[in-house]
């Protein structure tokens, strides 16, 4: 009786073991998950703010070409 109980109680114990066991996998997949859905949510945002960025490049351009001509023209008017 007591051999079996021992069996037993060894069994509990390694099915005991083999939970934690994948308790803590578990935990650490879910926790590599967060990271992961983390980083893509910044690529994200990071490529947002470089879409809005290259969107206002034309407006830019064509504000810097228009003070490059201004700029020119009051140039051309102090040379001698």
């Amino acid at each position: 009786v007591n051999r079996v109980l021992e069996e037993i109680l060894d069994t509990v114990s390694k099915g005991n073991e083999v939970n934690t066991q994948i308790t803590v996998a578990a935990d650490q997949q879910r926790q590599a998950s967060e990271e992961i859905s983390e980083n893509i949510v910044a690529v994200k945002e990071s490529a947002e703010a470089t879409l809005a960025s290259v969107e206002r490049m034309p407006a830019l351009v064509g504000e810097l070409a228009g003070s490059a001509e201004t700029l020119s023209e009051r140039i051309a008017r102090f040379r001698v």
